[in-house]
């Protein structure tokens, strides 16, 4: 099975960042203009996507006042946005350091922790900020997220329907439902979720995915191809949508077209673990098991696990006669439960 990698987050546009929006008294000095003026400007580039520019001008406002919490709030949103959850991080850390209570950057934080894996900080900021905004779908979303990537599906489960509730028209929190139910295989409840989150909004990408993915499940590859497609022809280039369909064109042997889908899928997203554990498969179908050790071994990550990563790495060393090493590979297989590896186990001592 390829990377579900289906989960949605609502609108990242839509992070808490009410510093944007704050008034500004009249300064009574040149330098406290100076600021203020810079702040303005950042928040200008922020809402019109101009993430560097942003970052620019709230260093400069920060270089006039080291205290300034909500420019460091809002670079920190604009490095969030720029994909630098790292400086991001930084900001956010800075910003409650100045101000404990600064509920607003303890949900932005929440958003670097979870891109940076760290789930359990990220659900540590959440459990704060519930407390404020306790009828926000956001926030209970938020949550609803961060338990699903620590493998918490309970809690997952139970923080998507309170969502629900304060939402229960928003087709995103439906489909990341449906996400939790696919990973405990309760594929009739991921389809029914997926279906109502697609009916609520036909333009929902990741519905697709996802009912492409249950396809898969079901090894129903021409329909879980179908589903691929018409998520396409709304994001023509979507990487996660590509490795997908890649995945399924290569369990119906059409190689060239699954080539063509993860290369692209590669191209656009080179950090999509599960293209590569994809395209090393690819290799290994082709009998080219050096270039599939290589890739292979690119999708083996500490932080995020690749379903049947260590089966296919167990094969192909097993293709080249490198038993001891195939052997580590199929055990280290075992510990994930992959059930492809277990019929070569019994050739491990």
């Amino acid at each position: 099975m390829t990377r579900a990698f289906y989960i949605c987050a609502m609108d990242r546009g839509k992070v808490l960042i009410f510093g944007l929006l704050i008034a500004l008294s009249f300064s009574c000095s040149k330098k406290e203009a100076d600021r203020d003026r810079f702040f303005l400007l950042g928040n200008k580039a922020l809402s019109e996507r101009e993430y560097a520019q942003a970052i620019h001008n709230y260093s400069e406002a920060i270089k006039i006042d080291d205290q300034f919490v909500e420019a460091f709030n809002n670079r920190g949103i604009a490095y969030y946005e720029g994909n630098d959850a790292v400086f991001a991080l930084q900001d956010y850390n800075q910003a409650i350091y100045l101000k404990p209570d600064y509920i607003d950057a303890r949900y932005n934080r929440s958003n670097a922790y979870s891109q940076l894996k760290r789930y359990d900080d990220a659900i540590s900021d959440l459990n704060i900020v519930k407390e404020t905004y306790k009828d926000s779908s956001y926030v209970q979303f938020a949550l609803g997220l961060a338990h699903h990537k620590f493998g918490q599906q309970d809690s997952a489960k139970m923080y998507f329907n309170r969502a629900l509730e304060l939402d229960p028209d928003n087709a995103e929190i439906f489909i990341n439902l449906g996400v939790v139910y696919f990973h405990i295989n309760s594929l009739d409840s991921a389809f029914n979720y997926a279906n109502q989150g697609i009916l609520n909004d036909p333009e929902e990408i990741l519905g697709y995915n996802l009912l492409g993915m249950i396809s898969m499940k079901r090894q129903e590859w021409a329909k879980s191809i179908r589903y691929f497609e018409r998520g396409l022809k709304l994001e023509i280039y979507h990487p996660v949508l590509l490795n997908n369909r890649g995945y399924a064109y290569m369990m119906v042997d059409s190689m060239e077209l699954a080539k063509e889908d993860i290369d692209q899928s590669i191209l656009r997203d080179t950090d999509n673990l599960w293209a590569y554990r994809n395209k090393g498969i690819w290799h290994y179908k082709q009998q080219d098991y050096e270039a599939a050790i290589r890739l292979l071994s690119r999708a083996l990550d500490k932080k995020e696990y690749v379903e049947n990563v260590h089966s296919y790495l167990g094969l192909t060393y097993l293709a080249l006669d490198q038993k001891e090493e195939a052997c580590k590979m199929f055990k280290k297989a075992e510990s994930f439960n992959e059930e492809m590896s277990k019929p070569y186990l019994k050739n491990c001592l």
